[in-house]
């Protein structure tokens, strides 16, 4: 599926969208029916990678005029929403000066009519409804394949990891599984949490049931598989367990009906949170042999531009090769150094890797290694400055600002401006092992052996016990061992673990789009941060020093235009107006 013919792609999408510029709108017109598109099974195949192609579009004709392309996906919507307005990162000031719309979101201040939240919404919506439509029609065909089961799998993956993403941005929203077609004439409201959830894990298990472990081929990069299923089942399993128990959803924040409510998630705690081990284990077990010592013979760098496509990693978003259109991507452009460079690791951040404390030669080591640096901080905190070689380590004293490394690169004149080859991580191996020792932690109340095993070896892969000492339950408080956050003092051991937890999911997951929902469900969104960005190092390069936030913040608000075409049957989120 590479190199695809692009005038048949573009042709195949206009057919399963032409009714996508109003997904949600109660005038919209019908699109094509299934038996004048899917006539062959390869036409499935061309329908998947329709629905592949909105994770990281920016070119295709099917969004109106009100809604940004890039923004609307992976290539900068997803991340912008899951890292602003979070202690790991924030607005640069000159790009918010630029883009009210950045400094909304930073400063926890979002408003219906953000053009991120607004293009973030659709683009979302896009993808569904050519998963929808690719499903329904599968379920109707009399042609009969295997190929036809993978292509469904997929899809459904798809529509998971989007769904995923909607409501963990703005709560319960809009579910359907029709395409346009079935839909003419008919507006639909919010539902629930429970409901979306409840679609989200069907689709997963049955992906789960019918996709392969991996494709063998080097053109099938970037597919969905029985991997990549488990491993988003353990992610969005922990979540609502976790929001269930910790996130402050007020009465007026849930809404009627439930719609934003987690107490459901609250009742079937313990299902959830086993749910989310037991797919965890099977991510290591049939994908990486039962060996729970793997990561530590994977380099942290190697997920990353440029080696990229390493066994690490589970699902990521391809800008270049394979599943993708070959147009490369912008998320080196957002991250910097480019000409946007709209969001940058906070002081807090870089301040949380070892080493810390000491002089900038001292922090950041001229040539690291393993002894003498925590790797994830070489490879992920980096200069605003291109050196002749391509480097970009260590910051300089001149230039305090600091760029995510993970997805910056050099500038070089064979790519155009603003086009970039580097994938977007969304599932890798490292994630499974915190989420084995969360949930382990939260069956018994507190850290197992198994729970501190799990994050020793995610440390162990980034640095010598010199720099990561192994965490036991007698040092895991130990302010020399793990960095203490201001305004929280955990007293139970199992806080005491989740803290710990919050700390090694910064730094091993920083800038990849999981900070936001990370602090939400811990509970803890207020202290984390009423006290981001008060030790950074330039702080005139900052919007803000300390967030606005509000606990019904923990929502985004629902795109105005998206209340406006439906005559009030989508509700608004709390705290946002009518």
């Amino acid at each position: 599926m590479k190199n695809i013919n692009r005038f048949l792609l573009v042709a195949i999408a206009f057919v399963v969208t032409s009714c996508e510029i109003n997904f949600l709108d109660e005038e919209m017109t019908t699109q094509l029916g299934g038996d004048q598109v899917y006539k062959k099974v390869s036409d499935y195949e061309m329908a998947l990678i329709g629905v592949y192609d909105q994770l990281g579009t920016r070119s295709l004709p099917t969004l109106g005029n009100e809604i940004t392309n890039y923004l609307s996906n992976y290539n900068a919507g997803v991340i912008l929403l899951n890292e602003l307005a979070t202690d790991e990162m924030g607005a640069i000031a000159a790009g918010a000066s630029k883009q009210l719309m950045l400094e909304e979101l930073d400063k926890c201040r979002p408003t219906p009519q953000n053009g991120i939240i607004k293009s973030l919404y659709a683009g979302q919506y896009v993808l569904i409804n050519r998963a929808n439509d690719l499903i329904f029609h599968a379920e109707k065909t009399n042609l009969k394949s295997p190929v036809i089961d993978r292509c469904v799998g997929e899809a459904k993956f798809l529509r998971a990891l989007t769904y995923y993403n909607l409501t963990s941005i703005f709560g319960g929203v809009v579910l359907t599984t029709l395409p346009g077609s079935e839909r003419v004439g008919k507006v639909f409201p919010r539902s629930s949490t429970e409901a979306v959830y409840g679609q989200i894990f069907q689709d997963l298990k049955d992906a789960y049931d019918v996709l392969p472990v991996s494709f063998a081929a080097q053109k099938e990069l970037g597919r969905a598989t029985k991997i990549a299923a488990a491993a988003l089942m353990a992610r969005a399993s922990l979540t609502a367990a976790t929001m269930g128990k910790y996130a402050h959803i007020s009465s007026e924040m849930a809404l009627e009906d439930g719609i934003n409510s987690y107490e459901w998630a609250k009742t079937r705690f313990t299902e959830l949170i086993t749910q989310a081990k037991t797919y965890a284990e099977l991510v290591i077990t049939e994908g990486y042999g039962g060996d729970n010592g793997i990561l530590e013979t994977m380099l942290y760098s190697d997920s990353f531009y440029p080696s990229e496509n390493m066994p690490e990693i589970i699902f990521d978003v391809q800008f270049k090769d394979a599943m993708s259109q070959n147009e490369a991507g912008w998320v080196g452009q957002v991250f910097g150094p480019g000409s946007w460079n709209w969001v940058l690791p906070t002081g807090t951040a870089a301040g949380t890797y070892k080493p810390y404390g000491g002089t900038l030669a001292q922090n950041f080591p001229k040539d690291p290694t393993k002894a003498t640096c925590d790797m994830r901080k070489y490879k992920t905190i980096t200069n605003f400055q291109y050196k002749g070689d391509g480097t970009l380590w260590p910051p300089t004293a001149a230039n305090k600002t600091y760029n995510l490394g993970k997805f910056a690169m050099e500038r070089k004149p064979d790519y155009p401006k603003q086009q970039t080859p580097i994938n977007y991580v969304v599932l890798r191996l490292a994630e499974m092992y915190l989420i084995i020792a969360e949930a382990e932690a939260e069956l018994n109340n507190g850290p197992t052996d198994e729970a501190f095993k799990m994050v020793n070896h995610v440390r162990a892969r980034a640095a010598n016990a010199t720099i990561l000492p192994v965490i036991t339950k007698s040092n895991m408080a130990d302010p020399d061992v793990v960095k203490p956050i201001a305004g929280l003092t955990p007293t139970t051991d199992l806080d005491k673990f989740r803290m710990l937890l919050m700390q090694e999911r910064m730094l091993e997951f920083l800038g990849e789009s999981l900070r936001r929902v990370d602090l939400i469900r811990s509970g803890w969104i207020a202290e984390y941060l009423e006290n981001t960005n008060i030790i950074d190092f330039d702080e005139v390069k900052y919007v803000y020093r300390r967030r606005q936030f509000e606990d019904y913040s923990i929502f985004y608000p629902i795109p105005s235009r998206e209340i406006t075409i439906t005559n009030n049957v989508i509700k608004q989120n709390f705290g946002y107006g009518i």
